[in-house]
């Protein structure tokens, strides 16, 4: 059976890696993945003793499917309002229309929504924007689109809901330290945590890039004035719609921020507050319903039960016992985990995809955090283990600016720019995505260095 399992975990996450080439759809290949596994691998794992519907719940993290539905249904309703275009235009107003400013200013604002939206439903909203501004200053759009990819993706990873490695590391963090009580994954902890060390690398991205291009980028001032004449309240289609949204949308971040408080998982919390939008709005549900990303639910749905399935075989906790043996045990084990996890983390996320990354790392961090550091209370992890976990968020949310496939807010921007008659190919995304990637993550292996002495 483990061969068997090997087989269908390692040809789902190749054809999952491969989708552009293969044109196979992702969500088409961890569905079929799972299937496999179900009717294989796991068909006798569960309390049925059959591949029924109950099966799918016994795998499936529904936690993280659900908050990424509520705060999809939030968003899509808030975005009707018209208020991220008027973010937008309002940074570019700011700026003067001077490109570099205007740069810098929509950089920060994708970067904030990146951290309380999530990265892909940020670039969906301000990469068309971002289009129009780079149009009516006559300026190359590029420069404006791939830096604003790779700050979603840096913003994103403020939060625990700012990316989706975030959700699947707090998800599953917050399970196996749940009888640790000085340690914690929730929304609060996320942000005391990486938001630091964003907003250091946020510092170093936007500094290289004033120095990148300085004296560039001159436009006269006939253009600058066409940015002026926007109407960013134009934008705005319906202010009470607007305002409704914003402060549903406040109550859900708060009630994360409570979450350790209240006790109520953040799926809940995201779901409430997607109930409340759509009741207090009015809105048409079943179009609301219709807006989420179901394709991207799915994808999630189907590689839990394939990782599921490869975890059932042993696969994951024989790599992870394979990377313990050349990691090796020597006294410094503590401050070298966390880097090796940092760094396999971002680039092996960068190459597959650091949702499909995650997904199989998660029970390798478990097994490694076991080998090191053994069990604590109850049997959860040793809390000596939840530095390896906050490296694997940072490794797989950085590491995601490698590659065009890297992350989803990345082909996502790609075909947004494809569709306007801007073409980003890898050669040209690597210029940026490269040293991004590998600059942020020397960045977070210094923080990782510091985290770790700090907390003993």
């Amino acid at each position: 059976m483990l061969a068997i399992g090997t087989l269908i975990f390692i040809l789902t996450y190749a054809v999952i890696a491969l989708e552009s080439k293969l044109k196979i759809d992702k969500t088409a290949a961890s569905i079929c993945g799972a299937c496999l596994m179900l009717f294989i691998v796991l068909k006798d794992s569960g309390e049925s003793g059959h591949s029924d519907l109950s099966a799918w719940n016994q795998h499936a993290d529904f936690d993280v499917v659900f908050l990424l539905a509520g705060m999809m249904v939030i968003v899509n309703v808030l975005r009707e309002s018209g208020v991220f275009q008027f973010v937008a235009i309002k940074c570019a107003k700011l700026g003067k229309g001077y490109p570099l400013p205007v740069l810098v200013l929509l950089l920060m604002a994708t970067a904030l929504l990146s951290a309380f939206l999530d990265n892909v439903t940020t670039v969906l909203l301000m990469a068309p924007v971002t289009l129009l501004v780079a149009a009516e200053l006559k300026v190359d759009a590029l420069p404006f689109l791939i830096p604003e990819i790779l700050a979603s993706n840096l913003g994103g990873t403020a939060t625990l809901i700012g990316d989706p490695p975030n959700i699947l590391v707090g998800s599953r963090a917050s399970k196996i330290f749940a009888y640790t009580n000085d340690i914690s994954f929730d929304f609060v902890s996320f942000m005391h945590v990486l938001t630091p060390v964003v907003i250091l690398t946020m510092a170093v991205f936007i500094g290289i890039l004033l120095i990148k291009f300085r004296g560039g980028m001159n436009v006269t001032a006939e253009e600058r004035a066409r940015i002026m004449e926007l109407d960013e309240k134009a934008a705005i289609s319906d202010w009470h719609l607007m305002w409704i949204g914003l402060l549903i949308m406040l109550l859900t971040l708060s009630g994360f921020m409570l979450h350790s408080l209240i006790h109520v998982e953040p799926g809940v919390i995201a779901m409430s507050g997607a109930a409340l939008m759509l009741i207090i709005t009015r809105q048409d549900v079943e179009e609301a319903l219709a807006k989420i990303e179901w394709n991207t639910l799915f994808f999630f749905i189907g590689l839990f039960i394939v990782v599921k399935g490869a975890s059932h075989v042993g696969l994951l906790d024989i790599l992870g016992k394979e990377l313990a043996q050349v990691i090796g045990h020597p006294d410094a084990i503590i401050y070298i985990a966390p880097i090796v996890v940092l760094w396999v983390s971002g680039i092996l996320a960068g190459i597959m995809n650091n949702v499909s990354f995650t997904l199989a790392a998660l029970p390798i961090i478990e097994t490694l955090s076991v080998s090191f550091f053994g069990e604590g209370p109850n049997g959860a992890i040793a809390p000596q283990a939840a530095p390896m976990y906050w490296a694997l968020a940072l490794g797989a949310c950085f590491g995601g600016n490698l590659t065009p496939v890297g992350a989803a807010a990345n082909m996502v921007v790609i075909n947004i720019a494809s569709r306007n008659n801007k073409h980003i190919g890898w050669g040209e995304y690597l210029k940026w995505g490269i040293p991004c990637a590998i600059g942020s993550l020397v960045l977070a292996t210094g923080y990782i260095c510091l985290y770790v002495y700090l907390s003993q």
